[in-house]
């Protein structure tokens, strides 16, 4: 049975929400063991047919459909891409990502290699100024507090002439 388009995409496009996805489904499947003393199997009641839970999905479902659609059609239509398209897109993704409790971050001041990578150097303008960030190339990104990708940036550095060399 081959799979649909539509999920394809999500799962290429978005591995990480699409992980997430899988990951509630299959929690919400899988009922907690209680606490105490087990119940030795002879003595153990018939299991019971699953009950199948009315609950609604996660509210990044419906948006990550709708931008589905949307990739979908360009990927139709490969001329209608515009920078306005890609601006629209990019809002939606960063609408998406706050839904599932993503923030993005975007550091100045002080490197902090716990936060950020550096990947790359520029002279340093003045004193005070190495090891300071001077650009950023990619947001970084948290998730409940912790890191899930670090903030890529370009940090000022000494130049020879700086270090006495």
């Amino acid at each position: 049975m081959s799979e649909s388009r539509t999920p394809r995409l999500l799962r290429i496009l978005f591995p990480s929400v699409y992980r997430e996805l899988l990951e509630l489904r299959s929690a919400e499947q899988v009922a907690p063991e209680p606490a105490g003393e087990k119940t030795p199997i002879a003595e153990q009641p018939e299991p019971s047919p699953p009950q199948v839970e009315q609950s609604n999905p996660p509210d990044a479902v419906p948006e990550l459909i709708e931008l589905a659609d949307h990739l979908t059609h360009l990927a139709a239509d490969p001329d209608s891409i515009t920078a306005d398209t890609v601006r629209f897109l990019a809002e939606r993704v960063t609408e998406v990502l706050e839904l599932c409790e993503a923030e993005a971050f975007d550091d100045d001041g002080a490197v902090d290699l716990a936060r950020h990578m550096v990947v790359g150097t520029r002279p340093s303008p003045g004193p005070g100024r190495t090891d300071a960030i001077a650009a950023t190339v990619r947001v970084g990104y948290t998730w409940r507090g912790l890191l899930v990708r670090p903030q890529e940036v370009i940090a000022y550095a000494d130049t020879a002439d700086d270090q006495g060399a």
